[in-house]
């Protein structure tokens, strides 16, 4: 069942370790099947093992495979914490008898964040986004700080909108989700005992640690320092692509000489057909922050990656449609999805395809993480892409944009198809470099649906 990489894994005794997972590698099945062996050789006691992640999904995931498992008992399951960072640490807290506020949800925060900026004549739908970004990457440091890097201007007044929307989350009695994690670390550092009396820890496990951002970084070290307590990390620095929350792969590339970890390697993927991870390992060889490795795939069909232009959104809307048509025609048992780098370019495929795309996923390159279909159309392949609020400049923002390509191409089984316009929202443009990167022609007609 298992190859000799993860194996090798599973079986390994509680010790700092980091594992880089290549893209539908198993990673997740292979962590829980370690921290299964732990608890079925009782090496760690299981209220004292801790499993994290940074979704929702992924946390019902990971308890869901750990209750499955034949060697682990059902109160053995149910006794090791598993959840989000946030979930986790606000519990904690909670359970330590630290004062904590339940966190404001979307649009309460949107609310606060649209007066405190009114208050200084932003009006912008667009600048709530950008203030709440920046006002989460301002937290997302350690210690907190004001992020840099925008105009005098539109600094003070962010810096000014944040006072008020901070007073106005004092008033309500009310955090937002970036406190959690803000409000753990301080109390760890100044206050342990009012931690470790409530909880004990021998075992950290962290699912995705690509996504961890400098505060949940200072969060693990914390811990394992205040504990003495191995930490085992998995994850993929090539699909690092929260960099708008402080998410940066280089806590993974790092974790080996900080923490003194053991490195493995999950290479193998069982996904995609091998000319999709061929594609796919040519795109990624261009970024420089990354971890050198070679992805093998399982499966030795060619599968199929085909680019194609269209006129404009319309044309393109139109050939996605038909292409979707035929595709189900000929397989219908297949699993299709539409992606795009933003929800306004997925927006106006759908008006056009929905009548002929029934039971298609519509989903953006970040909604798409941890998904996968047998066939993916990626939409809107261009440079400049208009529907961005900050086009990529810097080597760093051109590096985030590839590794989120990469992530869109990898959620592909069989077939993946990607779109070009001439024109984007009434705008010359030309098809994004990752389409030549890739060693894809592009074709004058729409990608052919064969495999």
């Amino acid at each position: 069942m298992w190859t000799d990489e993860q194996r090798a894994i599973i079986d390994r005794a509680p010790a700092p370790t980091v594992v880089f997972a290549a893209p539908g590698s198993g990673k997740t099945s292979v962590l829980m099947a370690h921290v299964a062996m732990q608890l079925a050789h009782r090496r760690v006691a299981p209220a004292e093992l801790m499993a994290v992640t940074f979704t929702r999904q992924a946390a019902l995931e990971m308890r869901r495979r750990l209750g499955r498992d034949r060697r682990v008992s059902d109160s053995q399951a149910e006794s090791v914490r598993i959840g989000t960072f946030h979930a986790l640490l606000f519990r904690w807290l909670a359970k330590a008898g630290i004062p904590v506020s339940i966190p404001l949800q979307g649009d309460e925060q949107r609310a606060l964040a649209r007066t405190a900026l009114a208050r200084e004549g932003l009006r912008d739908p667009r600048q709530v986004r950008e203030f709440l970004s920046w006002m989460s990457r301002m937290k997302s440091r350690w210690p907190p700080a004001r992020p840099e890097g925008r105009g005098p201007r539109e600094m003070r007044a962010f810096t000014r909108a944040g006072r008020t929307y901070e007073g106005a989350k004092t008033r309500v009695g009310r955090w937002d989700f970036d406190d959690i994690p803000v409000t753990f670390a301080r109390v760890l550092e100044e206050h342990p005992s009012l931690l470790t009396r409530s909880e004990q820890l021998a075992y950290l496990v962290v699912d995705e640690f690509q996504d961890t951002n400098p505060v949940e970084w200072h969060v693990v070290q914390a811990l394992a320092r205040t504990y003495h307590c191995p930490v085992f990390v998995v994850g993929d620095d090539d699909q690092a692509i929260y960099g708008f929350r402080g998410a940066s792969p280089r806590w993974l590339l790092e974790f080996g000489g900080v923490m003194g970890a053991d490195a493995h390697w999950l290479s193998t993927n069982f996904r995609s057909d091998a000319g999709i991870v061929a594609c796919a390992e040519r795109l990624i060889g261009h970024n420089r922050m990354r971890m050198p490795k070679r992805v093998r795939p399982a499966r030795s069909d060619p599968g199929t990656v085909r680019a194609c232009t269209a006129a404009d959104e319309a044309e393109e809307a139109r050939q996605v449609a038909a292409w979707l048509e035929d595709l189900r025609r000929r397989h219908p048992s297949w699993q299709f999805a539409v992606m795009a780098r933003t929800r306004v370019q997925l927006l106006h495929a759908w008006r056009v395809c929905r009548e002929k795309a029934g039971g298609v996923e519509w989903r953006t390159f970040h909604d798409g993480k941890g998904r996968e279909w047998d066939a993916v159309a990626i939409l809107g392949a261009v440079e400049p892409n208009p529907y961005l609020a900050n086009q990529p400049e810097t080597t760093w923002q051109w590096e985030e944009e590839r590794r989120l390509f990469y992530v869109a191409l990898t959620r592909a089984r069989h077939v993946c198809g990607i779109w070009t316009p001439v024109r984007v929202s009434r705008q010359a443009v030309r098809p994004i470099r990752f389409v030549h990167e890739m060693g894809c022609e592009l074709d004058v007609e729409s990608p052919g649906s064969e495999v």
